[in-house]
Formats: structure tokens, C-alpha cells, sequence
């Protein structure tokens, strides 16, 4: 769902309620920090209890699952929140099939925390502010799972062929991944052609343009953080 990138200022809207729910010792503190400073009101927590009779009765603060160092999300509640509650899961994309059970849980939207912090924090600054319709999350949903699809071509790739796509992904040229990897021009174009195949891509900008959007090898989403450094 597309967001507006332009993030308000604190200023411009009263104080609300979010609680973080998570074991993550340096993204909680983190985020916290992010959504104080943007006017929210944040309260953190290890794993989710129950208050007030829970998630379904008023008023709740928006609530944010935040999955910890090794990927595994907290527990929510279950079911949707109240009309104008947000409940969102943030994790990462190696760690896709955690997304999708807080998603079929109940929540709202998730988010790939393997992004530019920065980034991250106004994208979820903007969720709260803009809490998903039904319709809205049952779309969102429904992309989770086509992203799932597309996430299970990259199983195929043999370990040579990962190797091919990092370098890829680094930008190499056939010729320098040859040089670098010590093998023929002919067997990198072979195991180029191969990755193209094995994910569907008509071209190498298809392919990459995949792999960005929903690789999730260990391998492939290290090499594409990298890229946010310099």
C-alpha cells in the first residue's frame, strides 16, 4: 500500500499510544527512540499481555511486533484490532515465514526491517498514523503470499549459482565474476542462464529486480545490507 514519504512533523498531530513488543535489544530501544521523537508515546515490552480485557476493547494503543535477534517474532493476540487500532509486525525477510504467521494471526501489515533504519522508522511512523482498513490488510495479505511464491524460486539456485547471484547483486560484469570465482566466460553465462530460468526472469534486471523484492537467502539479503554501507 503506498504511503505518503513526506513524515509529518510532532507537531502536527496529538500525542498517541504504541506499545513494542519485543526481545530485540538494540532495534526496541531503537524504534522507541524513532517514535518518541515523531510524538508518539511508547511503552516496551518483552512479550504481549493482555490488559483491560485485551486487544479488543478501547481504548488500546497500537500495537508493533518486533522480532528479536534470530528472526522469531513475539506472540500477539489473535484476531483483527478495533477499527482505527494498528497492529503491525516488523521482522525480516530470511525469517519470511514469521512475517506471514503474525499476518494470519491477526496483524494488520508487516515490514521488512532489513531496510535503512531511517527508512524503516518513518514507514512505520506512517502505518500508525494511518492504520490499514480490513480490506486494506486482506490485500496486504494476499501480497504476503505472492511474495512467499516468489520467495521459494530462489530454493532452487544450487550454491555456485548463489555465489553467481551475490556477485550479481555487487554489480559484476560475466567477466569479472569469472575472473573472481576462476571460471570460464562460458560456464558463468551457463549458470547465469540457469538463475534466469530457475526464477522465472526474462532478463538479469528482472532477476535482480526479484531478488531485491523477495530474496530471502542468508547469503543474498547480507550482500544487499552491505550495499547501505559505504
Amino acid at each position: 500500500m503506498p504511503y505518503d514519504t513526506n513524515v509529518p512533523q510532532p507537531s502536527e498531530h496529538p500525542l498517541r499510544s504504541v506499545s513494542l513488543i519485543s526481545r530485540h535489544h538494540i532495534l526496541r530501544p531503537a524504534l522507541a527512540a524513532a517514535l518518541t521523537a515523531l510524538g508518539w508515546q511508547v511503552s516496551q515490552q518483552n512479550s504481549w499481555q493482555p490488559a483491560d480485557g485485551g486487544l479488543h476493547r478501547a481504548p488500546v494503543p497500537h500495537l508493533v511486533l518486533v522480532a528479536d535477534e534470530a528472526g522469531v517474532l513475539p506472540d500477539g493476540p489473535a484476531g483483527r484490532p478495533p477499527v482505527g487500532t494498528a497492529y503491525l509486525a516488523v521482522g525480516s525477510r530470511i525469517r519470511l515465514a514469521e512475517l506471514i504467521r503474525a499476518v494470519t494471526a491477526g496483524a494488520a501489515a508487516a515490514m521488512d526491517v532489513d531496510q535503512p533504519f531511517t527508512d524503516l522508522a518513518a514507514r512505520l511512523h506512517l502505518m500508525l498514523l494511518n492504520p490499514l482498513s480490513f480490506e486494506q490488510s486482506s490485500q496486504f495479505a494476499q501480497r504476503l503470499d505472492a511474495l512467499r511464491a516468489a520467495a521459494d524460486r530462489f530454493s532452487g539456485l544450487t550454491s555456485r549459482e548463489r555465489q553467481v547471484l551475490v556477485a550479481l547483486v555487487q554489480g559484476c560484469t560475466a567477466a569479472e565474476i569469472a575472473h573472481r570465482e576462476h571460471l570460464s566466460m562460458p560456464t558463468v553465462r551457463s549458470h547465469i542462464r540457469s538463475i534466469l530460468a530457475k526464477l522465472n526472469s526474462s532478463s538479469q534486471l528482472a532477476a535482480l529486480t526479484l531478488t531485491y523484492r523477495a530474496c530471502g537467502l542468508f547469503e543474498v539479503v547480507r550482500e544487499m545490507r552491505e550495499l547501505h554501507h559505504f
